[in-house]
């Protein structure tokens, strides 16, 4: 989708955001990004202060919606509406257990760094942590002959801190399904071995906010076939 203020990708899964010292030569979605501006004649010149650019970024096996600001006065909107929570930010998941009808998460999140994987990750720390709240919903819970119960799970955030869905989920022993830093190494060994699916199996469905002209807009992204395949 584009339109004058907003460019929305439906990101697929294994893709990162930007170029990173562990995917330096791999595809990214500022490349994709880069490229389509490109095909449309307005990617940024020597007279230009701005180009199009992303405005928050999804994990590398994450798929869904992913915007990008096109021009700095939308940028500057967006974020400021990020600061005050004027966002609707809404994920599907599949998860491990028999999820509750509604839940809400309310626990902090500080950054730590992971040596074992070298990547950042995140842990709880009700004191020095930052405020994070996540509400869930259970869309419908099944028996799986390989995974044993399994819940298709609907997120909304209510603050955006990383790996937020995923630590959250795993603190309530739900983990996501193919999670390798907070989720069950059982589970997910069979889910890659005998399933095939090689991610975590989280999904940004959809976003939601006032635009610049005080319209309400959203955007919705299906969800993948992978999510499907495991029903």
């Amino acid at each position: 989708y584009e339109d004058e203020d907003w460019i929305v990708f439906n990101k697929p899964a294994g893709i990162v955001i930007h170029p990173s010292a562990q995917h330096r030569n791999d595809p990214c979605m500022n490349d994709y990004l880069e490229f389509y501006c490109q095909k449309q004649g307005y990617t940024k010149d020597k007279s230009q202060t701005f180009k199009p650019s992303f405005w928050y970024r999804l994990d590398k096996d994450t798929s869904g919606v992913l915007i990008a600001a096109k021009n700095y006065e939308s940028l500057q909107y967006i974020n400021k509406i990020i600061r005050d929570r004027a966002i609707s930010k809404n994920y599907m998941t599949r998860v491990a257990g028999k999820f509750p009808k509604h839940l809400v998460i309310d626990k902090a999140i500080e950054k730590t760094y992971n040596t074992k994987f070298a990547r950042a990750q995140m842990q709880l720390n009700d004191s020095d942590g930052l405020e994070s709240k996540t509400e869930c919903r259970c869309e419908k819970t099944r028996k799986h002959p390989l995974l044993w119960e399994i819940s298709l799970v609907r997120v909304k955030l209510y603050s955006g801190r990383m790996h937020q869905i995923r630590i959250h989920l795993s603190s309530e022993n739900y983990p996501v399904l193919g999670d390798l830093i907070y989720g069950k190494p059982v589970i997910n060994r069979i889910l890659n071995k005998q399933i095939g699916i090689k991610r975590q199996l989280l999904h940004c469905r959809k976003y939601q906010f006032t635009n610049l002209d005080g319209r309400v807009i959203s955007f919705e992204a299906p969800l993948p076939i992978d999510f499907e395949e495991i029903n």
